[in-house]
């Protein structure tokens, strides 16, 4: 168990006159299954980015952990590729040993890798993603909008397989998938 501690955390876009966060001071344990649920625009995706580095900001963002973002980046040439291969693109670190007994948790078929990327549904698309984000277990997860283009069978799989887990934030609209997940909110 590690903390995450944010203290008097500060950020605005440029040119725009009000903070998103304003002094914002905070802990995060990381065992935690934290969700995060409010309006659009109000910053809950600008704090998961925070917490990856892709800002500059006013305070402090103290982790002993590493953080990884759900959804991967996937560019055109990325949609032609097997998934397989985006394994090494998006997390380098884990072997494909390591995704597989995740898609097993999903219960994804693991012919699902060596197709490309395309022609995966959304569904399998981001249990696909999902997978390869739990399969490194040294990380603190930031997952935004695991939901979104899903049918009830495809939300219903991802609502359990993350509520198995642990060490995440989770920014969600769908208040039955952070009421079924998250122990902290």
């Amino acid at each position: 168990m590690a903390q995450i501690q944010v203290t008097d955390l500060t950020f605005s876009y440029d040119g725009s006159a009000d903070d998103v966060l304003k002094g914002a001071t905070f802990n995060i344990d990381t065992d935690w299954k934290l969700g995060l649920i409010g309006r659009n625009g109000k910053g809950k995706t600008t704090l998961l980015n925070l917490f990856m580095g892709r800002y500059e900001y006013r305070g402090t963002i103290a982790a002993g952990t590493r953080f990884d973002y759900f959804p991967y980046q996937v560019t055109e040439s990325d949609n032609k590729k097997n998934a397989a291969d985006l394994i090494e693109v998006w997390k380098p670190q884990v072997e494909s040993w390591q995704v597989l007994i995740q898609m097993n948790q999903l219960g994804m078929d693991p012919e699902c890798l060596y197709r490309p990327f395309e022609t995966l549904s959304f569904g399998e698309r981001t249990r696909v993603m999902l997978a390869v984000l739990f399969a490194d277990e040294n990380e603190f997860l930031l997952i935004d909008e695991p939901t979104n283009h899903l049918d009830g069978t495809a939300r219903d799989i991802v609502k359990k397989y993350l509520a198995s887990k642990k060490g995440f934030i989770l920014v969600s609209h769908d208040r039955d998938l952070l009421d079924g997940v998250c122990d902290h909110k």
